[in-house]
């Protein structure tokens, strides 16, 4: 006998307090944006505002009429917040997509945790997620704000496709991941991360453990060489290129 389906009516009620959560703590996050008047981590924050200005007016990433490379996709993310024309009102409404997007971090982290709690240890944590001090950088014009949650984003989209691989939920895990150093390049950790989590998936499946099984001593001893110089290798590259 199939469980019966819930109607459309019954998720809107039980997704009610994680969205009632979000709005209340969005709010809170966008009035803390108005206690800070003017940049305070000035030289960065400059940059990000010239180069989404700049995006903003001519479609075109630069500083000072000059082109500049960019880093992030935050630059893209902050445009709109010009349109508004004055500088006044445009910081104000970057600030706010700062707390809009950072804040909205409480729903990839109520799914990730539903893939292994019940559902009010799941609110519980996704609660702490954007209740935590650092919330504080929504009110400053750094990528942070958006790497925060696209951070959650992919290990959401990596955890559901490795514990229910589907077409859809692997192409969702690659392109989260493959996105995430767009967003700030220190999350190229997060594309190391999802090759490290497929291969223990794949060496704890059960056809991992039967061919582990069949190895011999020697085998073994020739797998964890190879492991260890593949990191210490990976440790050598990082620590030249980082």
């Amino acid at each position: 006998m199939t469980a019966p389906q819930r109607t459309f009516l019954a998720r809107v009620l039980a997704a009610y307090p994680l969205v009632a959560t979000y709005l209340v703590l969005l709010v809170l996050y966008a009035w803390q944006t108005t206690r800070i008047p003017s940049p305070w981590i000035f030289t960065d924050e400059l940059k990000w505002s010239l180069l989404s200005r700049s995006i903003a007016h001519t479609g075109r990433p630069e500083i000072r009429m000059h082109a500049a490379p960019v880093t992030s996709l935050y630059s893209y993310f902050l445009a709109p917040a010009w349109w508004l024309g004055a500088s006044s009102p445009g910081y104000a409404a970057a600030k706010y997509l700062n707390a809009a997007v950072m804040t909205a971090t409480i729903f990839p982290a109520y799914g990730l945790a539903r893939l292994f709690l019940p559902r009010l240890a799941s609110y519980l944590a996704a609660v702490a997620t954007v209740a935590i001090p650092s919330l504080a950088l929504t009110g400053v014009l750094m990528p942070e704000s958006l790497a925060y949650f696209w951070s959650a984003l992919a290990l959401y989209a990596l955890a559901r496709a490795l514990l229910r691989p589907t077409r859809w939920t692997i192409a969702a895990a690659v392109v989260a991941c493959l996105l995430a150093p767009a967003m700030r390049s220190q999350l190229q950790v997060v594309i190391a991360a999802a090759v490290i989590a497929a291969l223990v998936r794949v060496a704890t499946s059960e056809r991992g453990r039967a061919v582990a099984r069949s190895w011999t001593w020697s085998e073994w001893l020739g797998v964890v060489v190879l492991v260890a110089g593949a990191v210490i290798a990976f440790d050598v590259f990082v620590a030249h290129h980082s």
